[in-house]
């Protein structure tokens, strides 16, 4: 009975988000993250199991990503880049987090915030 119940759940909300004309991706994400959440994960990282980066390379460094290296330098580049990690910080100040300005200020690493890199 309960399977029914969340079947029915999923088919009413399923309806409820594509009648507001959001995308199918968007439905699936949406309920994605919602079963995660159900299911008792929280979505969030404790900072113990995260580790700093040491040292990154610089694209210019790496081999075959010279300036110059024709079409096997941007096949060498796209696959970088396809591994590549975009970090975001949206929202506001993070008062939830305790924080009393914007987060891209908070340092990290070398006393550089998250700021520092847009300009290099």
């Amino acid at each position: 009975m309960a399977a029914t119940a969340t079947t029915d759940a999923r088919e009413a909300v399923e309806q409820k988000l594509a009648a507001e004309g959001l995308s199918d991706a968007a439905v699936k994400a949406f309920l994605h993250n919602y079963e995660k959440l159900t299911g008792g994960e929280s979505g969030l990282i404790p900072e113990g199991d995260i580790e700093a980066v040491a040292a990154l390379p610089r694209l210019e460094d790496l081999a075959g990503a010279k300036a110059g290296a024709g079409e096997d330098g941007d096949a060498a580049v796209k696959a970088l880049l396809s591994q590549t990690v975009v970090l975001k910080l949206n929202g506001g100040l993070g008062t939830s987090m305790g924080l009393e300005k914007a987060k891209s200020l908070l340092p990290v690493k070398d006393g550089h915030t998250f700021l520092d890199p847009i300009p290099r």
